[in-house]
């Protein structure tokens, strides 16, 4: 094959849409609207010199960071005025979609209920609705719940939990790896803030602030303070439920997270989100058979959900059961799109397993994807591990310390991290993260 035929087939094969019909169908908008982001916002389209393929083409990983940094764009949101919501431009399509009939609980809404005006009411609907999409917890489903929120403040600039919906999806992006945790967290922190600017008793923007404080700021005791704040003023409040027990997971405290993960499914028994992180708690305290039951319970229900299929994969994978936990997480990584979190996963998994050839194939492909977009460290340091690469995978583990990943305060009680325990670079990372009974976790991973 010659050059430009290899050229051709490494393009094919990497996403490339080869006309302005096909970038428009892509990003669900009209030829003439791409036709102006380009000339307007950057939108990365490029040009044939010699093709006889058309005059311009694009990439889909291209375009998908372009519309990432534009959606989230945002930046100063939480702080802006009503004139500045009314100019927020969305870049996401909207979908019809049917909104739950439960309305959530809300101090916020009880103080607003009467005098509400018809965009008001619209807001709140668009708060709904970004919540259903919050709680799906992928890169698309997150980026529309930022949409959303979005919507729900232009509409209605003094509605303080869509702040802290906004400020719980900026959270999730960086937990999810959408967005690097040095931009999205320092907004998810504005976005709480300016939620408590407009009702200091709102506890969905403390357990917000609880999150920010455990996987950004690493301040455990402004944390524990944060949760435990939530919930004294909203009690029935799933979600500050979830928030706590993994803070509490992490912190080494195994059977009080396993106690609120518990609590938070009482409350919220239909939230799939929070019976998935059940058995991801189940694993860390090395429940590995029940955390497989209900992996199990949670991919029959939705077989097509990643986050299910990944979190049984793991369990099986701590059990020992290596053929189970490769289909599943050969099955995360395809229903994914190939994320780099899903796919940091599976090459993990096949490193262990003495497949290093394909593991270094996905590892080369994470390499490449991070010149598009941001593949967090911690995800390569995954897979370093998984081949033998001790010094590299501790390299990378130090610069997820660096960017502060939101997975690095997980290292002690991580059981994929276990071959570590005796590295002193890697103890010596622990310390750092100062972690309520990090000591006896970096001795015995899964004690508790």
């Amino acid at each position: 094959m010659d050059d430009a035929a290899s050229l051709d087939s490494v393009q094919e094969t990497s996403g490339r849409l080869d006309s302005w019909k096909e970038i428009a169908a892509y990003l669900r908008r009209q030829v003439r609207t791409v036709n102006l982001w380009e000339k307007t916002e950057g939108l990365p389209v490029h040009r044939h010199l010699h093709s006889k393929r058309g005059t311009v083409y694009a990439y889909k990983s291209e375009l998908d960071e372009w519309r990432r940094r534009r959606a989230l764009s945002t930046a100063n949101l939480p702080r802006a005025g009503a004139q500045r919501l009314r100019n927020v431009i969305s870049v996401l399509p909207f979908d019809n979609v049917s909104l739950e009939a439960r309305h959530e609980r809300s101090g916020d809404l009880k103080r607003r209920s009467r005098g509400t005006t018809e965009t008001q009411r619209d807001a709140y609907e668009d708060y709904l609705r970004a919540r259903k999409y919050w709680n799906h917890r992928t890169e698309e489903s997150l980026l529309k719940a930022v949409h959303y929120f979005i919507q729900a403040l232009i509409k209605d600039p003094e509605l303080a939990v869509a702040y802290c919906g906004l400020g719980d999806a900026y959270n999730l992006l960086a937990v999810y790896e959408v967005l690097p945790p040095q931009e999205a967290m320092p907004l998810a922190r504005a976005a709480a803030m300016r939620a408590l600017e407009l009702n200091r008793d709102l506890g969905e923007a403390h357990a917000c602030l609880g999150d920010v404080s455990a996987f950004y700021d690493w301040d455990w005791d402004a944390a524990a303070h944060e949760y435990q704040r939530a919930l004294s003023l909203n009690a029935s409040y799933a979600t500050a439920h979830h928030f706590y027990a993994y803070f509490l997971a992490v912190t080494g405290d195994h059977p009080r997270a396993l106690a609120e993960i518990k609590l938070a499914h009482a409350y919220d028994a239909r939230s799939t989100i929070i019976s998935v992180w059940k058995g991801i708690l189940l694993r860390l305290a090395g429940n590995y058979d029940e955390a497989i039951e209900v992996g199990i319970e949670n991919t029959k229900a939705d077989p097509e959900y990643v986050l299910a299929r990944w979190a049984l994969g793991l369990a099986y994978e701590a059990a020992g059961e290596m053929d189970l936990a490769l289909r599943e997480l050969q099955t995360a990584a395809a229903l994914s799109g190939r994320s780099p979190c899903m796919l940091g996963a599976l090459a993990y998994h096949q490193g262990v397993r003495k497949q290093r050839g394909r593991a270094a194939a996905i590892l080369h492909q994470l390499h490449a994807l991070s010149q598009r977009r941001y593949v967090a460290a911690y995800d390569l340091a995954l897979v370093y591990l998984g081949i033998g690469d001790e010094e590299l995978a501790v390299q990378y583990l130090q610069k997820a310390f660096r960017e502060r990943s939101p997975w690095i305060v997980t290292i002690a009680v991580e059981p994929r991290m276990q071959s570590l325990a005796t590295n002193l670079d890697f103890q010596s990372l622990v310390r750092q993260l100062r972690l309520p009974g990090a000591s006896a976790a970096v001795c015995s991973p899964l004690a508790g």
